[in-house]
Parts: structure tokens; C-alpha cells; sequence
């Protein structure tokens, strides 16, 4: 069960969601009401991927088939947001996870006149940072409440939440590390670490088991990490608080089209 099995890739046009016009990075989705909605991070004004930690926010979409096509709805959260993950608090209550906090809308760098150069940055902005911050709405529409920086020295979160309210993390800092709050709002307390990877994908499976999808940290490891430069890993535990299994190799960088 360590293997994903992907279905063949659709060229960019028929894509879940796709712009032409705009960089994008990941994507978290979750069923409600009888609609899927979506959350990704995309690059303001034209800029180009290299540059989101300057210029990401977090935008909306929705569909009515979990392949999509996803319609843009609205910006979440303006620039600085990243990497989201949203999910449902035992009230309810919608939670997005994601990297950064907000930023003078003049601070954001425009690429649109400099062909994806970045301009110069007025003298009174400065870095927003990279710690996990989290949203929170009543609605997947929002509008969303912004607690900055409970988490400021992790990134790449991915949570899952008990009926309890508990909270169980994953997240980077020198590697994957598992952490714990008896809240969302924490405080956070680290468990162990995981691995020398980042970007995780936390679930929970039908019989109570803990799964987690992650890639290599920076592509040259070394060690025994190196063979997963350019793959994916798999990782499981049966409480998820210790004896994570893994990483067994879950997907490559090779996809197969559905038009050959």
C-alpha cells in the first residue's frame, strides 16, 4: 500500500485548475455541503515561483467533482500566506495552516511590466518570515481571522485534528518533526523528529492509523536519504506520536499523460 497509483495526467488546459497567467504551488481540498473546495497558494503580479516568499497568497477555488475543474473564487488570505492546509476543528470551526503572515500590499513586488524580475522593495518593508500562522472561519468562503506566527519556527504544516480538539502536527524545521497541542492555538509541543525531508501530508486512515507523504528536503541529502532526491516517501505509525515506519518510496518525478 506504500505505492501511489496515479491516474494519467491531463495536459495543462484540462487540468483541475490551471492559469496561464499565474504561478501556483500545491493545493488542499476538502468536501462541503456538496461542493469540493480548494485552497492554493499562487504568485501576486505575475511573479514567478522562485520568488514566494515574497509575493504568495492563498486563493479559493471550488468545483463540483473532486478532479474539477476548480472555478477561482476569491483571494483568502493576501500576500504573505503559503502552503496551506485547511481542515475542520471538532466545532466546525475551518482552520488554514500555512506559512507567513500579512504584508503592506506595498511591499508585495509587481513583475507585471518586468518580465518576472523582481523590482526594488521600498525601504520600510522587511520579511514577513517563515513560521505557521493559521486562519480561521466560519465558512470555507470566510471571511478568515488571521492569528499570526503560533508556530514561528516551523513550516510546512500539516495537522490533524482529534474529536477532542487536540492537535497532531507535522511540520519542518531541520527535517520533519511531530508535535502536539492540546489546541489549535497550542501551545505546540514537539515529540520527536521524523526524518530529513519536508512539505508533509498528515491523514489518518479508516482503522486509526497514521500516514504521512513527504519529499526530500533540499534534492541532496546524502546518506540514505539521498535515494529519495527526487521522490517521494511514505511514512506510517500506529499512534502517531512514535514508531513512524519509512520512508518507503511512494511516487517518482515521472507521470505518465492520458494522450500518451
Amino acid at each position: 500500500c506504500h505505492v501511489l497509483q496515479f491516474v494519467p495526467a491531463t495536459r495543462p488546459a484540462a487540468q483541475a485548475y490551471y492559469h496561464f497567467n499565474d504561478s501556483t504551488w500545491g493545493g488542499t481540498v476538502l468536501f462541503e455541503k456538496g461542493v469540493y473546495h480548494m485552497w492554493f497558494s499562487e504568485m501576486s503580479n505575475n511573479c514567478s515561483l522562485h520568488m514566494y516568499g515574497a509575493v504568495s497568497r492563498v486563493v479559493h477555488a471550488t468545483s463540483l467533482t473532486p478532479a474539477g475543474p476548480f472555478v477561482r473564487q476569491a483571494i483568502a488570505l493576501p500576500t504573505f500566506a503559503h502552503n496551506p492546509q485547511v481542515i475542520r476543528a471538532a466545532d466546525g470551526t475551518f482552520l488554514l495552516f500555512h506559512i507567513g503572515a500579512s504584508v503592506d500590499p506595498d511591499c508585495v513586488p509587481d513583475c507585471r511590466a518586468g518580465g518576472g524580475v523582481k523590482p526594488p522593495t521600498p525601504p520600510h518593508c522587511r520579511s514577513s518570515g517563515h513560521g505557521t500562522s493559521i486562519a480561521v472561519a466560519q465558512s470555507p468562503h470566510g471571511p478568515w481571522e488571521r492569528f499570526d506566527y503560533v508556530l514561528p519556527n516551523y513550516t510546512n504544516p500539516s495537522p490533524y485534528i482529534f474529536p477532542n480538539g487536540t492537535v497532531l502536527l507535522a511540520a519542518r524545521s531541520d527535517g520533519i518533526h511531530i508535535l502536539r497541542a492540546p489546541h489549535w492555538r497550542g501551545p505546540y509541543e514537539r515529540i520527536l523528529r521524523v526524518g530529513e525531508y519536508e512539505d508533509p501530508f498528515l491523514w489518518r486512515d479508516g482503522s486509526g492509523r497514521f500516514h504521512m507523504l513527504s519529499h526530500d528536503r533540499d534534492g541532496h541529502s546524502g546518506g540514505p536519504d539521498e535515494f529519495f532526491a527526487d521522490r517521494g516517501g511514505h511514512w506510517s505509525s500506529a499512534d502517531g506520536l512514535a514508531g513512524w515506519a519509512g520512508p518507503v518510496e511512494a511516487y517518482s518525478t515521472e507521470v505518465m499523460w492520458a494522450d500518451g
